[in-house]
């Protein structure tokens, strides 16, 4: 009776499986985008105090915030005087409304391991500087238009200039945060032709 060798050979480690620490990470950031969500009325406070600054120095008058939860903006000659301007910071009108979906986007891609850490945080970070200034600069023509030309200005630029430029610019910050995040692979280096070849 003949007896066989066998042969075992080991199964190779299996490469598809995402580091815990890139899913705590992705985790954290979707974490901070649903609490971002549930403090925004603390968030559009801050964010008010911020465009009352930016109104003042492009209106050149004082500016303030006020209302019970501090998102309310009153600017005009002097502030306060009975001929003043106000702005309202809504939640459809705050950049919590477009930092939220980018963070999220960004924490789903730190789970997926094609994508670069180091890229999807510096997408990340270029997608929120652009959603955000191009919403400072609605604001910004928000409060010009009025002082220039009353509610017709303000309709005007708020409900169709400045949310046309703003969905723009989001729709900029969300493309090229895929873009650098995903990067650009270099090609597989060709093997050289051997001289049998030539």
């Amino acid at each position: 009776m003949s007896s066989q060798a066998m042969t075992v050979t080991a199964m190779p480690k299996r490469r598809n499986s995402i580091p815990a620490g890139r899913v705590f990470g992705g985790l954290v950031l979707i974490a901070l985008a649903v609490f971002l969500m549930v403090q925004q009325v603390a968030f559009r406070a801050t964010e008010a105090k911020v465009i009352a600054a930016m109104l003042a120095f492009v209106t050149h008058t004082g500016a303030q915030t006020t209302g019970s939860d501090g998102s309310l903006i009153i600017f005009g000659f002097g502030v306060p005087n009975p001929n003043v301007n106000a702005i309202g910071i809504t939640t459809m009108c705050s950049s919590v409304i477009l930092v939220t979906p980018l963070l999220i986007l960004a924490g789903i891609m730190l789970m997926v391991r094609s994508f670069r850490l180091g890229r999807v945080f510096a997408g990340l970070g270029v997608a929120l500087v652009l959603s955000i200034f191009c919403n400072m600069v609605r604001f910004a023509g928000i409060g010009l238009a009025l002082r220039a030309w009353g509610m017709t200005g303000f309709n005007i630029v708020h409900h169709w200039v400045g949310s046309v430029f703003v969905i723009l610019g989001f729709a900029a910050s969300f493309l090229l945060l895929i873009r650098i995040a995903a990067g650009t692979r270099k090609p597989a280096a060709k093997p050289a032709a051997s001289e049998a070849d030539a």
